[in-house]
């Protein structure tokens, strides 16, 4: 989203070419000024502010078993209603038909934004709770007395902001304990990830390694 310009989208429930049959299950509005505001289970339902100059993500959850709908809009969870609810706030149907990038924005605003890595995925169960280890970063060898500083990077998949401790064991290949460092995330926001560092480990043996 370009500062000074405006953006829109939105999910349907149900989709018609031409528009006669459509059902709008949410609209999102981007102002110009950097905040914008939904119509999701009712008009005017939730508001939001976006950093302008940038890609942002907007996450949508829709979990049609429990006829629940999530939006997260930079990384922030910004609002969450009866899915089959309509844009309006009128029952509707509880499904998900179709996607519309129209060229939208705020009344009295000029539409222009872009999109980019755009996906649908159905493939696993979103939790309120969810903490993962992506990626866990080392070096691929080193020598007695050497300082070894491991990190790993965590992501929280879940729907909340957590608060946890992450620790680091390195054992030898009989599976003893050779280090142990815990460290504290303070607070890590949903959809987001940390890169957490870990205090110094050092080789004090070659034996360390076999």
């Amino acid at each position: 989203m370009e500062a000074g310009f405006g953006g829109y989208y939105n999910l349907l429930h149900k989709y018609d070419v031409g528009g006669a049959n459509s059902e709008w299950a949410l609209e999102v509005f981007f102002s110009q000024d950097g905040t914008g505001f939904i119509n999701a289970g009712g008009s005017n339902s939730a508001t939001f502010t976006y950093t302008q100059n940038t890609w942002i993500e907007c996450y949508h959850v829709v979990d049609l078993e429990g006829d629940n709908g999530v939006i997260l809009i930079g990384g922030q969870s910004v609002h969450v209603w009866q899915w089959s609810l309509t844009a309006g706030g009128d029952p509707g149907e509880k499904q998900l038909a179709a996607l519309d990038l129209w060229a939208g924005a705020p009344s009295g605003e000029t539409p222009k934004y872009y999109i980019d890595d755009l996906s649908f995925t159905g493939l696993y169960t979103i939790f309120e709770h969810d903490i993962a280890t992506r990626q866990i970063y080392g070096e691929t060898s080193f020598n007695v007395g050497d300082s070894y500083l491991p990190s790993a990077l965590i992501k929280n998949e879940g729907l909340n902001s957590e608060s946890f401790d992450v620790t680091c064991e390195i054992v030898d290949f009989e599976n003893t304990p050779l280090y142990s460092n815990t460290q504290t995330v303070a607070v890590l926001d949903e959809r987001s990830s940390q890169t957490v560092n870990f205090d110094p480990y050092v080789l004090n043996t070659a034996d360390d390694l076999l």
